[in-house]
């Protein structure tokens, strides 16, 4: 009988060590799986937040290139915001295709002209030229009269989906107001620094082109928005 019960208790212990180690060996695998589970998800904040600083840097950094979409004037020649060695601006509109940019462009450019068709000549499925004529950009005195310049231009515009890019405009003729003759032409075989020698002129030119690019770009901008 002895023999009996010690051999139940013993089986009785037994069973009893199996279930507790098993149920710390459950405790451990459950305490695992959940530092795994909290590092992982500790892991992919991190990775999320150093993607949204990089894309915040990456949207930050193109704002600021957009605002130098624009060319300098100052030394009577068209130089680049972005880059003083380039002929050239871009300005970046996230998720637009090639052909919506172009025909934004185009149809912002028809709007400021009476005759589009003869200013706006399309080039290639990814590049126009506009020749524009812009009246009475500048003035420059003589004696006690003041006489105002208009300009003929033209501007090649690429495009490139997300990207739109601005070539440095050549001005080809400046029409001036002259003493009782009506409006006449300027000699284009003088430097252009000669032809608009005061900075006041200078920046006048500049401001107008500033101001075509921008409103290009801001109708734009409301396109991608929209």
């Amino acid at each position: 009988m002895n023999k009996i019960y010690l051999l139940l208790l013993a089986s009785t212990l037994v069973v009893g060590n199996g279930y507790a180690q098993k149920k710390r060996t459950v405790t451990r695998k459950t305490a695992n799986s959940s530092l795994v589970a909290k590092q992982k998800t500790e892991a992919e904040t991190e990775a999320k937040a150093k993607a949204d600083s990089i894309e915040a840097e990456g949207v930050k950094a193109r704002e600021l290139n957009n605002l130098k979409c624009c060319f300098d004037f100052s030394t009577a020649t068209f130089i680049s915001q972005q880059n003083s060695n380039d002929d050239f601006v871009v300005y970046e509109v996230p998720d637009m295709k090639s052909a919506d940019l172009k025909s934004a462009v185009y149809t912002t450019l028809s709007s400021m002209y009476k005759s589009p068709k003869d200013v706006i000549t399309s080039l290639s499925d990814n590049m126009i030229q506009l020749e524009g004529y812009a009246s009475g950009v500048y003035r420059t005195n003589a004696g006690n009269t003041s006489y105002g310049k208009d300009i003929l231009f033209d501007m090649v515009i690429q495009f490139k989906d997300g990207r739109v890019r601005y070539n440095r405009p050549t001005i080809k003729m400046i029409y001036t107001e002259w003493p009782l003759a009506g409006m006449g032409r300027l000699n284009m075989e003088r430097p252009l620094s000669k032809l608009i020698g005061e900075n006041t002129s200078r920046a006048l030119v500049e401001s107008y082109f500033k101001n075509l690019i921008c409103t290009i770009n801001n109708k734009l901008k409301q396109s991608n928005d929209w």
